[in-house]
């Protein structure tokens, strides 16, 4: 069977097990328009599949069977039935490729979350993210539905290590490096290895090396200098800011309180500080000491109001 017909019998189980998945069919089409033979090889796998169906495929070949010497139609039901067990073959092939081989949910609130991955990856989740992956025979799958998330990955050449979020996806091609879904951008930073970014799968708008540092937009993808801080602290605990505004610091901070962090100041109040997430209250009752605002517990939130 060739390479393209077995990519092609992939994504027709992938879609028929899981009809309303959007980001699966976002990174269907986009393997389509990849290559005009895609196309032509799903539409043969299609017509086949619902062909061999339908009552009247069998009758059909033994009416022209019939019309035929007897050498000739013995042939054709030694290659009806070459065809038959092949492609059951095929579909036992492709459905058992297409089912995970391990998968789990992962949600963190208030901390960090640290998973380890069957073969030896780590996945970090930030407080208040929310991931699941799935390992399948061809691939290492992570989606990042929300928060921020760090990736220890082994290196494995036969099967890629992909994250797909709703704004883009991430292809590592052996590395550590952070992910972070933040309102309509998504950014990427890398400290070792390689990544290629792009919107879905087949594209590449960026290859990552260690160092760099990418945000993927609406209006497109940006390579930035690297944050004054460093982007990977928080998987040990630890935030870090500098000459952040007040409404920053707040949003930061919030995923990992009891309560919603609201600022009531001049954004013209800025910070430079490195908080350790196990003593964040006591961080917050130290702040009016740096700074001309008081600390205010509602029942529905912690408010930072500027003092007069």
């Amino acid at each position: 069977m060739s390479g393209l017909r077995e990519e092609a019998a992939r994504w027709f189980l992938r879609l028929q097990a899981r009809p309303d998945d959007d980001s699966l069919r976002t990174r269907f089409e986009a393997w389509l328009l990849a290559d005009p033979r895609h196309a032509h090889e799903y539409r043969q796998f299609d017509s086949l599949w619902h062909g061999l169906d339908r009552p009247d495929t069998l009758q059909q070949l033994a009416r022209a069977a019939e019309i035929r010497r007897q050498q000739r139609r013995q042939l054709l039901k030694g290659s009806a039935a070459s065809v038959l067990l092949g492609v059951a073959g095929w579909r036992l092939w492709a459905w058992r490729d297409a089912q995970p081989q391990w998968q789990t949910t992962l949600a963190s609130r208030r901390a960090p979350l640290r998973q380890t991955l069957p073969d030896g990856s780590v996945l970090t989740l930030n407080a208040a993210s929310r991931a699941s992956v799935r390992y399948l025979a061809a691939m290492r799958h992570v989606q990042l539905d929300a928060g921020r998330a760090l990736f220890d990955v082994q290196r494995d050449s036969e099967r890629p290590f992909v994250v797909s979020t709703p704004l883009g996806q991430v292809t590592v091609l052996g590395t550590r490096f952070a992910v972070q879904l933040d309102g309509q951008q998504l950014h990427v930073a890398v400290a070792s290895g390689r990544v290629k970014v792009g919107r879905h799968a087949g594209d590449s708008l960026a290859v990552l090396q260690a160092g760099d540092y990418l945000t993927l937009g609406p209006d497109g993808a940006q390579r930035t200098a690297a944050p004054a801080v460093d982007p990977f602290l928080w998987a040990q605990g630890t935030l870090a800011f500098h000459n952040a505004t007040l409404q920053q610091v707040a949003a930061t901070l919030t995923p990992y309180h009891h309560q919603t962090i609201r600022v009531e100041a001049s954004p013209q109040l800025r910070l430079t500080a490195v908080v350790q997430l196990r003593d964040l209250s006591t961080f917050l009752q130290r702040l009016p000491q740096v700074l001309p605002v008081s600390l205010v517990d509602t029942p529905t939130a912690t408010v930072l109001r500027q003092r007069r």
